[in-house]
């Protein structure tokens, strides 16, 4: 249960994030595309200013794999 409930926090969160720089007007085309490959979703988000999003994006796949590692 508990490996759920973190995998569906980090989807939420990934997802707000992918939206929040979707939207974002500073960032060029390539960044805003780029940014529907997961692992450079935060560094779009950082580099749009999202300095919150960024970090609450790394956190919750950090608390996932933690999660999955010592739940097995």
């Amino acid at each position: 249960l508990p490996i759920l409930l973190f995998g569906a926090v980090a989807l939420v969160v990934h997802l707000a994030v992918l939206v929040a720089v979707l939207g974002a007007p500073e960032l060029s085309r390539a960044w805003r595309l780029g940014a529907l490959l997961p692992p450079v979703t935060p560094v779009a988000a950082w580099r749009s200013g999202r300095r919150f999003a960024a970090v609450a994006w790394g956190a919750s796949v950090v608390l996932y794999v933690v999660v999955r590692v010592v739940g097995g």
